[in-house]
């Protein structure tokens, strides 16, 4: 805490008066106010249940802050061979896609992840996701399975998130063509072209995962069978 304390004072130095409160406390869902930042550095992997922990912040999140996390990359370790990095403080590890859908599943945005330390670590920002409160997620899942065939346009991590929570999908449309003709992890939901996915089922519903790309899809769609929506 000694040096926390001396870190806090470089500003004043400077010029800047640091407004900071140390609180020798454990971090409870009472215990978060309207911050503008909330960062938190190699916590995560070392938490038995890193998905409730996030969910707890974004539950108490009032505003739209911006979220810094750093934990360890996975890839690292195992293109550098580096077994001495598993040790039993850390309950979790993390690639790219599992932490970008950690956060999604949590209730936040991934805006970048970005290396750091030589690729040793990520550097994840986020911001909360914007989303109804009134409705539930079981709300949204019965109704989305009232329709038979159902198609997620993305095979990113918000796609394989959709894939592996809802029943009726029976495939997953991607533009890139080194994505197509794979299939999704866990469910094994094919990937394929807009044009087989179209030829090989009769679709009903179209679910584009990034809304930034919802009127693109459906001019490419000329459709009226078929419902167009983003998640």
């Amino acid at each position: 805490m000694d040096l926390i304390h001396h870190l806090v004072k470089i500003p004043i130095w400077g010029g800047v008066e640091a407004e900071i409160e140390i609180k020798q406390e454990y971090y409870t869902s009472q215990k978060l106010i309207n911050p503008g930042l909330i960062a938190c550095r190699h916590v995560i992997e070392h938490l038995q249940n890193p998905l409730t922990f996030l969910q707890i912040i974004r539950k108490q999140i009032k505003n739209n802050p911006l979220i810094f996390f750093e934990t360890p990359r996975f890839e690292w370790i195992l293109e550098n061979n580096a077994f001495y990095d598993f040790f039993y403080e850390h309950c979790n590890y993390f690639t790219e896609e599992s932490i970008r859908i950690l956060f999604f599943r949590a209730g936040f945005d991934v805006i970048e992840i970005i290396p750091s330390f030589k690729n040793q670590y990520q550097l994840i920002f986020a911001r909360p996701k914007k989303y109804n409160r009134n409705i539930t997620d079981l709300q949204i899942k019965n109704d989305l399975e009232k329709f038979k065939n159902i198609a997620i346009w993305g095979a990113g991590a918000k796609g394989v998130t959709l894939c592996n929570m809802l029943d009726n999908v029976k495939c997953v449309i991607d533009i890139n063509p080194n994505k197509q003709n794979c299939f999704i992890p866990k469910s094994g939901i094919p990937i394929l072209s807009l044009k087989n996915a179209m030829l090989k089922y009769k679709l009903d519903l179209i679910l584009v995962v990034n809304p930034n790309y919802l009127k693109e899809v459906k001019n490419m769609i000329n459709d009226d069978r078929i419902m167009i929506i983003s998640v």
